[in-house]
C-alpha cells in the first residue's frame, strides 16, 4: 500500500506540476485583479457544490450530480481502505461502531455510502446508455469517456464487493474460525476486524450497509478462501482504480474534476459580456502601436490574441476545464444554423494548441538553427489564425453569450473571440469588407450606415421633440441610437416611444446631432481604435450636460446601446442613471402615467434580445409591461428568457452577409411563427429588423406582425 500511495501520488504531482507550470509558462498575461470574494464563494457554492447549471438539462443534471454527490462522499471511503492497508480496522477515527458525541456517524456514514454507490451505478448506466444507444449531436463519442464510465462503475462495485465478502468471511470467522487453517484464519481475522457492525446471520438490512449486506447474501456458502480473494480483489481493485484514476486526469478531459471548481471561484466577477478596456483613449492606443516600430519591439503583440502566448493564465485556466459536454455548442446560434463556429470546438483547438506548443513555452528549443521563436516574439507558423483557428471560426460568433450562459464551469468564449479579432483588426488590417465599410461609416458620420451625420435627428421633425442644447433641465435624455435615427423599421419606434412619452408627460430631450455612435459594434468586431474614438466624444458630451444638471437619466430602445453606456464607459469616465425603454415603459404604467388599453393583438410571443436577457439579465420586465394590456396572452416560444436564440445581428453580424441557405434570423423565425401567435413583439432594433425580414424570408402564409414593444403599447393607446 505504501509503494501504491507513494509512486502513485509521486506520479500525479509531477503530472499535475507541469499542467501548472503550463498556466504561466511564456510570461503569460494577467487576467483583472481578483476582487468580489463574496461573489465568487456564492457561486462556487451554487454551481459548484450544488451543481446549480446542471439543472438546465434534466436527466443529465441530476445523473451528474449523483456522481459529483457520491464521489464527495466517498472520498472518506477510499481513505479508510488505503488505511486498511496498514491498519485493519482503520476507520478515520470518526466513522467506526463507537459513537461520536452520542451519534452514530459511521452507522449513518455508512448508509449513506452504499446508497451513494447505488445512485453512482444508476448515474453511470444512464450515461453509457446516452452514449452508446441514443447519444445528443453536442456528445462526441469517444473510448476515453466509455473507460472513464467503467472504471467509475467498477470502483463502487468492487467497493461494494468489499464489503459484501467482509460481512460473510466475518461471520465465518466468529462461527467456526477454529475449523479452518491458521494462515486463513489469521486473514479472516483482518478482514473480520474492519467489520463494524458484523451480522449474526446473513440478511439484507436497510442500515448501515443496504448493498454490502445484498451482495453478502450472494455470497454465503462459498469457503471461506474463495471469500477472501474476493475481498482483497474488491479492496485492491478499488484502491488502485482510485490512483490511476488520479494519473489519468490531468491527461485527458476528466481534468476538470479538479480545475472545476477553482475555475468558477476565479471566474470573472464583472457584468456580464463586458470586455475590459486595453487602453484608456485611443491616442494612448496609437501610442503604443508607435512603439512597435522600435527595434527591441519589433514584431510583439501588444494588442488581442495572435497565440496562444497571450492568454492569461484564467484563460489557460478555462481550456483546463472544458468538459466537452457541447452544451455550448447546441446552444451556439452560429453552430445551429452551420456555420463554421463550434464554442466547444474552438476551445479543444485552443487547449491542442497550449498543449503543442509547451515545449516553446517552457523554453525548450525544439525548432530549426537560426529561428528567433521565443515567447513575445511573433512568428507565422504559431499563430493561431490560421494555424489553429481559420478566420471564417472568428468572424461568425454574434457575441450573443448563449455558449457562456450554458457552460456549466464558466468558460468565457465572447472575449476570447474578440481578442482574436482584435489581433486581425489593429494588428493585420485583415477586415471583412462589409465591415471595413461599417467602420467608415462610424469613422466619418458617427454611425454605420454611413448616412449624413446631419441628418442624424430628421426624424424627429414635426413630433415636437427638444434638443437638449436648448433646454435647462428635462428629466428624460432619450438616447435615440443608430438605428431609430438612419434605420427606416426603427424610425418607427422611436416614433412610438415619443408619442408614448408625450402621453405620460415625460420631461425629455435628444442629444441631436450631437449624438454619435456607441462604438458597439466596432469593439465587439475588434476595432478598439474606433470604439475608444467614438466612446471619448460620447463620453465628454454626455458628461457636459449632466455636470450642468441638464438631465437626471438617460433612457434607450436599444439594447447595445444601453450596455455600452451602462457597463463600459464607465472604464473611460462615463457614468449616469440608465435604463431600457421597456423597464422604463413599465415604470410609466405601473404608476399610473400609462394606461394601456385592449390591443388588437389577441395573442403574442416574446423574442427575447439577447443583449437584454443575457448581458442585463432582464427577461422579467418586458414580460410584465405585455401582461399590463387587457385580453392579450403572452405565448412563450420553445427558447426564451436567458436561453433565448439569437437574431444573428450581434456581435457586427448586422453589417456582414450570410448564407442565404443558413440564416441565423430565419432559424429564430420560424421557432417563434410556430407558436402560432397573432405578433411576434420585441424590445432591440436589431431584432425588430432581423426577425422582420426573417417572416419576410421565410415566406410565411401566416399574417404576423412583428413589433417593438413600445409600438404595441402605443397602438394599445390609453384607455
Amino acid at each position: 500500500m505504501a509503494l501504491l500511495l507513494v509512486g502513485g501520488f509521486g506520479l500525479f504531482a509531477l503530472s499535475a506540476l507541469r499542467r501548472w507550470r503550463l498556466l504561466f509558462a511564456g510570461g503569460t498575461r494577467q487576467p483583472a485583479r481578483l476582487t468580489d470574494w463574496r461573489v465568487r464563494w456564492t457561486r462556487l457554492l451554487l454551481d459548484g457544490l450544488l451543481q446549480a447549471r446542471l439543472r438546465q438539462y434534466t436527466w443529465a443534471g441530476w445523473a451528474h450530480s449523483l456522481i459529483f454527490f457520491g464521489f464527495m462522499l466517498l472520498l472518506a471511503r477510499t481513505i479508510i481502505l488505503w488505511g486498511r492497508g496498514f491498519e485493519p480496522n482503520f476507520d478515520l477515527w470518526i466513522l467506526g461502531r463507537t459513537p461520536l458525541l452520542n451519534c452514530q456517524l459511521g452507522m449513518l456514514y455508512s448508509t449513506l455510502k452504499d446508497c451513494c454507490s447505488g445512485g453512482v451505478l444508476l448515474a453511470v448506466a444512464f450515461f453509457l446508455v446516452q452514449r452508446l444507444c441514443w447519444r445528443p449531436k453536442r456528445l462526441n463519442l469517444s473510448k476515453e469517456g466509455v473507460l472513464i464510465l467503467l472504471v467509475i462503475a467498477a470502483l463502487m462495485i468492487a467497493d461494494v464487493l468489499y464489503d459484501g465478502a467482509s460481512l460473510v468471511v466475518a461471520n465465518v470467522w466468529k462461527r467456526d474460525c477454529y475449523s479452518v487453517s491458521s494462515a486463513g484464519c489469521l486473514e479472516a481475522a483482518k478482514y473480520a476486524a474492519g467489520v463494524d457492525w458484523p451480522m449474526a446471520r446473513i440478511e439484507w438490512r436497510a442500515v448501515p450497509d443496504p448493498l454490502g449486506s445484498l451482495m453478502a447474501i450472494g455470497l454465503q456458502g462459498l469457503g471461506l478462501h474463495t471469500l477472501l480473494g474476493l475481498a482483497n480483489f474488491g479492496f485492491w481493485t478499488h484502491s488502485v482504480l482510485v490512483v490511476l484514476f488520479l494519473n489519468l486526469l490531468p491527461y485527458s478531459k476528466h481534468f476538470h474534476i479538479l480545475t472545476a471548481l477553482p475555475n468558477l471561484l476565479l471566474a470573472s466577477t464583472s457584468q456580464a459580456g463586458k470586455l475590459d478596456k486595453i487602453a484608456d483613449s485611443a491616442e494612448e492606443l496609437l501610442e503604443r502601436a508607435d512603439l512597435l516600430q522600435s527595434p527591441d519591439q519589433l514584431g510583439k503583440v501588444p494588442f488581442g490574441i495572435a497565440r496562444i502566448d497571450d492568454l492569461t493564465w484564467k484563460d489557460r485556466l478555462d481550456l483546463y476545464s472544458c468538459t466537452e459536454c457541447g452544451r455550448c455548442s447546441e446552444h451556439c446560434p452560429a453552430h445551429r444554423t452551420g456555420k463554421p463556429l463550434s464554442p466547444k470546438q474552438l476551445t479543444l483547438d485552443l487547449r491542442h494548441a497550449l498543449f503543442r506548443e509547451a515545449p516553446r513555452l517552457f523554453g525548450i528549443r525544439n525548432h530549426a538553427p537560426g529561428d528567433t521563436n521565443e515567447p513575445g516574439t511573433l512568428q507565422q507558423d504559431s499563430q493561431l489564425i490560421p494555424i489553429t483557428l481559420n478566420p471564417e471560426t472568428i468572424w461568425s460568433c454574434t457575441a450573443c453569450r448563449a455558449c457562456e450562459q450554458q457552460c456549466p464551469v464558466n468558460i468565457s468564449y465572447v472575449d476570447k473571440i474578440v481578442g482574436m479579432r482584435r489581433d486581425l483588426v489593429l494588428m493585420r488590417g485583415e477586415v471583412p469588407s462589409e465591415l471595413q465599410r461599417c467602420f467608415e461609416g462610424m469613422e466619418r458620420n458617427g454611425n454605420p450606415w454611413n448616412l449624413a451625420r446631419k441628418g442624424r435627428s430628421d426624424w424627429s421633425l414635426g413630433l415636437n421633440v427638444r434638443r437638449i442644447k436648448d433646454v435647462s433641465r428635462v428629466d428624460v435624455l432619450y438616447w435615440v441610437g443608430c438605428a431609430a435615427s438612419y434605420d427606416g423599421r426603427a424610425k418607427r419606434v422611436a416614433r412610438a416611444l415619443i408619442s408614448l412619452m408625450h402621453q405620460a408627460q415625460v420631461d425629455f430631450a435628444i442629444l441631436g446631432d450631437e449624438e454619435t455612435c456607441t462604438g458597439d459594434a466596432a469593439r465587439r468586431a475588434g476595432n478598439e481604435y474606433l470604439f475608444l474614438q467614438l466612446a471619448q466624444a460620447n463620453v465628454a458630451t454626455l458628461n457636459r450636460y449632466y455636470l450642468e444638471k441638464r438631465f437626471e437619466r438617460i433612457v434607450t430602445a436599444c439594447p447595445h446601446c444601453l450596455t455600452t453606456l451602462k457597463n463600459e464607459y464607465p472604464d473611460f469616465g462615463g457614468s449616469w442613471p440608465i435604463l431600457h425603454h421597456s423597464k422604463f415603459l413599465l415604470d410609466l404604467v405601473q404608476s399610473g402615467r400609462l394606461h394601456p388599453d385592449e390591443s388588437r393583438l389577441k395573442s403574442i410571443v416574446f423574442h427575447d434580445p439577447c443583449t437584454l436577457a443575457r448581458y442585463e439579465n432582464d427577461v422579467i420586465s418586458p414580460r410584465r409591461l405585455l401582461r399590463n394590456l387587457p385580453h392579450v396572452s403572452l405565448i412563450e416560444p420553445e427558447h426564451s428568457g436567458k436561453f433565448t436564440l439569437c437574431c444573428g445581428a450581434g456581435g457586427s453580424r448586422m453589417w456582414m452577409d450570410e448564407d442565404p441557405k443558413s440564416r441565423m434570423n430565419e432559424a429564430r423565425s420560424r421557432e417563434l411563427l410556430a407558436t402560432g401567435a397573432e405578433g411576434i413583439v420585441t424590445a432591440c432594433p436589431f431584432c425588430t429588423t432581423m426577425i422582420g425580414d426573417g417572416v419576410a424570408q421565410i415566406g410565411s402564409n401566416q399574417d404576423v406582425e412583428v413589433l417593438d414593444i413600445a409600438e404595441v403599447l402605443a397602438a394599445a393607446g390609453p384607455n
